[in-house]
C-alpha cells in the first residue's frame, strides 16, 4: 500500500470552513463585549454626572444667603410652561457655595433652567465682571417642576417665590423627560428650617 503524504482537497476545505466559521463567532463575540462595554462606560459616566448634579444642586441650595449688593430677591422661583404642557420653572437664588465649581470664594448668582440641551445650571459671581456662565446640565431633561415650602405660620407648598426677606423650610425639584415626571423627587431641606 502506499502511504498518504497530505491531506485531500475536500478535507483542506472543510478546514477551512470550519476556521471561518470559528472566526466569525469569535469576531461576533468581541463585538458584543466592545459594544456592552461601551454602553456601560457610557451609563456609568452617566451616573456620574447626575450624581456630580445632585451634590452641585444640594450644596448650593443649602448655601442659599441674602446679599445687599444684589437688588432682586434672594430667591426668584418663575413658574412656566413649555408647548407640550411640561413645567418649565426657573430658580434663580444668591449662594456662597462650598462645592466647586461654586466655590466659597465669591456670592454666585445661580439659575436652574431648561434649554435645548436640556437642564443647565448657571452661575455668575457676584461683583466680578464676567458673563455667566454654564456650570453643568443634565440631558434629557424636558420640564422642571419646582415647589418652595414655605416658612411662615401654616407652612405650605407654593409655585412662586419671591420674598426678600425670608428663606424657605425646603425646595422640592421634579425633572420631567419626554416620558413625564422622573422619580423620586429632590428634596433640600433647607439649613434652619424644620425637616418638611
Amino acid at each position: 500500500m502506499r502511504s498518504r503524504r497530505g491531506f485531500t482537497l475536500i478535507e483542506l476545505m472543510l478546514a477551512l470552513t470550519i476556521t471561518g466559521v470559528v472566526a466569525l463567532l469569535v469576531y461576533g463575540a468581541a463585538d458584543i463585549a466592545f459594544d456592552t462595554q461601551a454602553r456601560l462606560t457610557e451609563r456609568e459616566h452617566v451616573i456620574r454626572s447626575e450624581r456630580a448634579w445632585h451634590v452641585v444642586v444640594e450644596d448650593a441650595l443649602r448655601n442659599l444667603r441674602a446679599n445687599a449688593d444684589y437688588p432682586r430677591a434672594t430667591l426668584l422661583l418663575t413658574p412656566g410652561l413649555d408647548a407640550a404642557g411640561r413645567p418649565r420653572d426657573r430658580l434663580e437664588f444668591i449662594t456662597a457655595g462650598g462645592t466647586p465649581p461654586l466655590t466659597g470664594d465669591a456670592d454666585w448668582i445661580v439659575t436652574f433652567e431648561i434649554d435645548e440641551s436640556g437642564l443647565v445650571l448657571t452661575a455668575l459671581p457676584i461683583g466680578v465682571r464676567v458673563p455667566a456662565r454654564r456650570i453643568m446640565g443634565l440631558p434629557g431633561i424636558r420640564g422642571l417642576d419646582i415647589r418652595i415650602l414655605s416658612g411662615i405660620q401654616n407652612s405650605q407648598w407654593l409655585d412662586q417665590w419671591s420674598n426678600r426677606q425670608l428663606l424657605p423650610r425646603a425646595i422640592e425639584l421634579t425633572y420631567w423627560t419626554d416620558d413625564g415626571p422622573v422619580s423620586p423627587s429632590v428634596l433640600v431641606t433647607l439649613p434652619g428650617g424644620a425637616t418638611p
